[in-house]
């Protein structure tokens, strides 16, 4: 169950321990091993890593966000964001459908006119490319 106690705390915290240590022990004990062997070292695992940590990383507080909401649902002003967002979920699934659509045209659109520059070259880095210029 996604909402439990505090072992389910505990249980995050233990998640997030372990995959620093991890990422620790990947940066300090193997990427040193390719230094002295003499190669040519390439950062891309660290890049790798460094992402798939926040990505992890932003999971448990996504969950640790929605466990606090949990418990402070009997709280008035919460209960009320809770009750509001209750009632206009199909509008809000609504707008991110259409959003999604017109995303996507706007995507084929731009991928259809610049779609000899590298930034624009396949429809998955045209969508980065968009979101990048909508950050």
């Amino acid at each position: 169950m996604l909402f439990c106690d505090a072992c389910d705390c505990r249980a995050r915290l233990n998640v997030y321990l372990y995959l620093r240590t991890y990422f620790c022990y990947v940066l300090t004990y193997r990427m040193p091993l390719y230094v002295m062997s003499g190669k040519i070292v390439s950062f891309q695992p660290v890049v790798h890593y460094n992402v798939m940590y926040l990505v992890l990383i932003g999971i448990v507080a996504f969950l640790t966000q929605l466990q606090l909401l949990h418990l402070l649902r009997y709280h008035k002003t919460i209960s009320i964001l809770g009750a509001t967002l209750a009632n206009a979920m199909w509008d809000l699934i609504s707008f991110g459908f259409i959003m999604g659509i017109i995303f996507l045209g706007f995507t084929s659109a731009i991928y259809l006119m610049y779609h000899d520059l590298k930034d624009y070259s396949t429809m998955a880095t045209a969508m980065g490319s968009q979101v990048q210029i909508y950050h």
